[in-house]
């Protein structure tokens, strides 16, 4: 445990394996990476592990850390295929575990599957149980493949991650027998030392005057027909609403097009904007411009733009879910996500409000960005440690 000493090293991978657009759990790891890097004497020593045709573009979100490529991971390769039989076969991960070995690697945190490894822990994390609370946003193949890997996982691993206590209530009521392997660790948003051309910014999106900021993918479950649907009633006020994300949602693919063909039938082509996929640091530099943060969303494992709101100290409105609540950002106002007319309300209230709140809420934030940033870390070291304790016992 945590007592004051010098910390033995520990090592630790992060496998990145993912194709699907989501930005959310890229920022998520490299939040939390940057976390670790910050806080050296914690002595945690982080790994990268990618397929070896990994989008590098991606991987520049990481500098500072140790990263490999692997044909292990890269779908249809010799060692892939390999690696996969072995899996069917043995229901053992030779080829990931020797790559791990080699490399001298203790644990493997936030693995996506069960990797199968037997002298290597790992620690799965479950972001949500979003397909249990909206499954009719998810194919029947889907929310099949989501239980048994979720079942898996629970059973394999020596803990499992989950990023809020609202996330430990689902768990309980679905894998009762795990739920002595929970461990929360609520993320943080180390969001700082952002700087940018204010003139130069606004020029480049057309910008003039307030606006409210949704920077929310444009996946069914984020909601945003909620906020078009209180444009509506606002119409008069002229209030403009930036929205950046990327457009396409695998699992509903004309969601976007019925979204946008509603905006022109309520003649607010003006009021929501779509900026689509933008630079992060752009996406960082608005969040500091807005009136305003939205977010509308009908469901959330930990709302990463909540906790952008905690760490900058921007007013947001929020819907009314309790994981919401759980992360509690000052100034928060919470409104009924289904209810259109208490969502314009709440943007009526904030639009004219005095730009003073804005600023009292920075300072704040600025005082607690440290010490929440470092407790994250620590909570993360304790659950290595605990790991690695647990697998000494066993062995």
């Amino acid at each position: 445990m945590l007592d004051g000493l010098k910390m033995k090293n520990i090592r630790v991978a992060f496998i990145l394996d993912f194709s699907d657009g989501w930005f959310g759990g890229i920022n998520y790891y490299k939040n939390l990476l940057k976390i670790i890097i910050e806080n050296k004497e914690l002595n945690i020593i982080p790994m990268l592990i990618v397929p070896s045709d990994f989008d590098d573009s991606i991987l520049e979100n990481f500098s500072g850390i140790r990263i490999l490529k692997t044909e292990v991971l890269k779908k249809w390769s010799l060692f892939w295929l390999i690696n996969k039989i072995l899996f069917k076969i043995f229901h053992k991960g030779y080829c990931i575990e020797a790559l791990l070995k080699k490399s001298k690697i203790q644990i493997v945190s936030h693995t996506g599957v069960n990797l199968y490894l037997s002298k290597i822990v790992q620690v799965p994390w479950i972001p949500d149980f979003q397909h249990k609370h909206l499954p009719y946003m998810f194919s029947k193949k889907e929310l099949k493949n989501r239980d048994k890997n979720f079942y898996e996982m629970s059973k394999s691993g020596k803990f499992v991650i989950l990023s809020s206590n609202d996330a430990k209530k689902d768990f309980e009521a679905y894998f009762p027998q795990f739920i002595n392997k929970v461990k929360v660790l609520q993320f943080v948003v180390p969001f700082e030392n952002v700087e940018y051309d204010r003139k130069l910014l606004r020029k480049k999106y057309d910008i003039n005057g307030n606006f409210f900021f949704i920077p929310n993918q444009f996946w069914k479950h984020k909601n945003h027909r909620v906020v078009i649907e209180a444009l509506a009633l606002l119409r008069e006020l002229n209030i403009k609403v930036l929205c950046s994300g990327n457009t396409k949602d695998y699992r509903n693919r004309s969601y976007f097009y019925e979204l946008m063909e509603y905006v022109k039938k309520e003649g607010l082509e003006e009021n929501f904007i779509v900026l689509g996929v933008i630079p992060y640091t752009d996406v960082q530099a608005l969040m500091l411009e807005c009136k305003a943060l939205i977010n509308p969303s009908l469901f959330e494992g930990w709302s990463t733009m909540a906790e952008d709101a905690k760490s900058i100290g921007k007013r947001i409105i929020l819907s009314d879910l309790d994981v919401h609540k759980e992360q509690s950002p000052l100034g928060a106002i919470y409104f009924n996500r289904y209810d259109s007319k208490e969502l314009a309300a709440a943007m009526e209230e904030v639009w004219f409000e005095d730009d003073s709140i804005n600023i009292n809420l920075m300072d704040s934030a600025k005082e607690s960005l440290i010490k929440r940033k470092r407790d994250e870390a620590l909570v993360y070291r304790t659950i290595l440690e605990d790991c690695l304790e647990i697998h000494e016992l066993e062995r």
